[in-house]
């Protein structure tokens, strides 16, 4: 039986013994231990029945009635002061019922005119009531905790358990990621002095020639090198690949969540408000990321013939935690009538809306500069653009690819650096088939504001805020061009209003000026718009014109505008 019901039992029994203790005329104890359920987490009305019945049976009919009312008073006066929560604090508690009980004795002596009361004795018999029942509340509340170490610990200790044998293997995972890559880079290593060291064959049988006498032709050397620096390259490439999904696992066992203990009192005030808005609470658990933003992991289902939808569910913990949540991704609209779990995460403090302008290089329907803005399950916006080498299909296809792949292994959950790298080393494998392509982008807190910049190959970004405009620049070279991926980082503080605008290369080569960024930047200050796809297409119109109707290469403009919510 649940510990609650059965503490609850127990407690009943004591308040009817308690109100038959009689001290110098008075009923302190009975008083004191009503006291104390009043303001404990016990069920209560029970208490208030068998405590009555108990009191009648005892004092009589008159005596009975006035502690039957000093108990309806302290369980009224209580109701009140408890409000949203289901205990209240024992000396609060204690104290309301020590001073009601004493008005009405104060009370019942005025009107019986008594000659002498005797005031000194009822001030005893008061803070007798007090030390009574803050003693039975802490009494109560011992043997609830000691009711959860009984019950819970086993099943802890057995998570714990379990969670240090899966901690242990993806560790082993990890180090054998980190050998094979150790391993693979050896290999380049050794075939990079090989190639030194040994003269290239030629085609054909060379049994039982000596070395010496093998013709060297330039031709098949210069292929054989050529060949062999492919190989490494490869090497490297995939022995990078192995090493980053390491360091990926080796960050998956450190604690990247802390378990937040949202309270009893919190956790039965929103499973009585989930029961009143037709859900079935089962459990709950709230986590605190690595980034110090909440998120509630909830069980649940709609209570039968009740239709609830996941705005409710979104209300309710906001209302509980007293901040706003909204739910993950993909989660449904409707609560299901079978217990499901739920994802809810704070309610991020900004929110941002893009517009984009692209035309092709003379006219042609097909652009090679890609863009992409998506919002992470992190709280997080990804800003990005892509320009490929060259133009038309094959520039698309590839600037197509670079941003794919950030979208689904920033999504995945790998770091900036890490999908950068990755992204590098397939272009690296593939250099055969895949151009260069470049990479502008910006990773948005929704939480703080800051945007953290990554350029790799990319044109001048900017950032607007009001009348003042800021150049970021870098001049590093594109993906796929090197085994170690060059790249520039810059953070800046956004506020409400404040505009990102990022261009491809065909904007930026397009400017016949020799500061082409401070033109860039008089045409920003020129437009007034707020619109972020107005903005965008009045950038393109305006760089066309300066181009006198010229597209040598193909352009892109994405504008991303940042406001706050609470502003």
């Amino acid at each position: 039986m649940n510990k609650r019901y059965v503490t609850s039992v127990a407690s009943w029994v004591l308040g009817a013994l308690a109100v038959r203790v009689n001290v110098a005329g008075f009923n302190p104890i009975g008083m004191g231990v009503f006291s104390a359920i009043m303001a404990s987490g016990l069920v209560k009305l029970p208490a208030f029945i068998i405590m009555g019945v108990s009191v009648f049976m005892f004092w009589g009919f008159l005596t009975g009635a006035k502690y039957i009312m000093v108990m309806a008073a302290i369980g009224a006066v209580m109701a009140m002061a408890r409000d949203k929560r289901e205990r209240i604090n024992e000396v609060v508690g204690a104290l309301a019922g020590a001073l009601l009980y004493g008005a009405m004795e104060i009370t019942d002596i005025l009107m019986s005119e008594a000659v002498n009361p005797d005031y000194a004795g009822l001030s005893l018999v008061i803070l007798l009531t007090f030390s009574v029942s803050i003693v039975t509340s802490r009494i109560i509340e011992a043997i609830m905790i000691s009711g959860k170490r009984l019950n819970g610990g086993g099943s802890k200790n057995l998570h714990k358990g379990m969670e240090n044998i899966y901690e242990e293997k993806i560790k082993m995972i990890a180090s054998s990621f980190e050998r094979m890559s150790k391993s693979i880079k050896n290999m380049s290593d050794k075939s990079a002095v090989n190639c030194i060291s040994m003269p290239a064959l030629s085609m054909g049988n060379t049994d039982g020639m000596d070395t010496d006498d093998i013709p060297k032709s330039p031709q098949l050397e210069l292929v054989n090198d050529i060949w062999r620096g492919r190989m490494m390259e490869s090497r490297d490439a995939i022995a990078l690949q192995l090493s980053e999904m390491s360091k990926i696992l080796k960050d998956c066992t450190t604690s990247s969540y802390v378990f937040v203990n949202m309270g009893e009192q919190r956790e039965r005030y929103l499973r009585l408000k989930l029961k009143n808005m037709g859900m079935v609470l089962k459990k709950i658990v709230v986590l605190n990321n690595r980034r110090g933003i909440n998120e509630v992991n909830i069980t649940i289902k709609a209570a039968r013939g009740k239709y609830v939808t996941s705005r409710q569910l979104e209300t309710a913990i906001s209302d509980c935690f007293g901040k706003k949540y909204k739910m993950s991704r993909d989660m449904g609209n409707i609560i299901k009538k079978e217990y499901c779990t739920y994802n809810l995460i704070e309610a991020p403090n900004y929110f941002v809306l893009h517009g984009t302008a692209k035309c092709g290089r003379n006219g042609e329907s097909i652009s090679g500069d890609n863009f992409t803005c998506l919002e992470l399950m992190s709280g997080q916006t990804l800003l990005s653009v892509s320009d490929g080498m060259g133009h038309g299909l094959k520039a698309y296809r590839e600037s197509e690819m670079v941003l794919t792949l950030l979208e689904e292994l920033m999504e995945g959950g790998f770091t900036e650096e890490a999908s950068l790298r990755l992204i590098n080393s397939v272009f690296i494998v593939d250099s055969d088939d895949i151009s260069p392509a470049s990479l502008d982008m910006g990773i948005i807190d929704l939480y703080s504001g800051v945007c953290d910049f990554m350029k790799i190959g990319a044109s001048t970004t900017f950032v607007k805020r009001g009348g003042w405009i800021e150049a970021i620049k870098a001049n590093s070279m594109p993906i796929g061009t090197e085994n170690i991926v060059d790249m520039e980082t810059a953070s800046k503080k956004l506020y409400d209003g404040d505009f990102v605008i990022m261009v491809s290369d065909g904007v930026i080569d397009a400017i016949d000026m020799e500061d082409k960024d401070r033109y860039m930047s008089d045409i920003l200050m020129d437009i007034h718009s707020t619109n972020p796809q107005e903005m965008a297409k009045n950038i393109l119109d305006r760089i066309i014109e300066e181009a006198d109707g010229r597209k040598n290469d193909d352009m892109l403009v994405m504008v991303a505008g940042v406001w706050d919510k609470c502003a």
